[in-house]
């Protein structure tokens, strides 16, 4: 489990998380507007994807460091780039945004989901 249970939650209003679906659905990026306290932020970006008729979950893990401000992540492909050609997956879910963010030196976790 990504975000351990006894962590206390924020809104996601409150952190002003922004998610981002790229117009052609292969990719997401999110940003926060809201991050007065915010020393550090994981993520992961889920999503469920079709493998030959299978449902298989999938997961994007990272870091977004606070610049000037802001918190933010360039887009993350849903698939997999290597040499700049880039499978995509067959996504069949709607994409989930999970949050660990240290704040004020506590740790608080938060979720949001955008549909592609």
């Amino acid at each position: 489990e990504f975000v351990d249970e006894t962590i206390p939650t924020i809104a996601p209003e409150d952190l002003g998380l922004v998610i981002t679906v790229r117009p052609d659905k292969k990719a997401v990026k999110f940003e926060l507007t809201k991050t007065e306290g915010i020393t550090a932020v994981e993520y992961q970006i889920a999503y469920t994807k079709e493998v030959e008729g299978e449902e298989v979950p999938e997961a994007l893990i990272g870091e977004a460091t606070p610049k000037g401000g802001k918190v933010s992540i360039d887009y993350r492909d849903l698939g997999t780039c290597s040499a700049n050609v880039c499978r995509y997956d067959v996504v069949v879910s709607d994409i989930k945004v999970i949050l660990k963010v240290t704040k004020d030196e506590k740790t608080y976790s938060s979720e949001d989901s955008a549909s592609l």
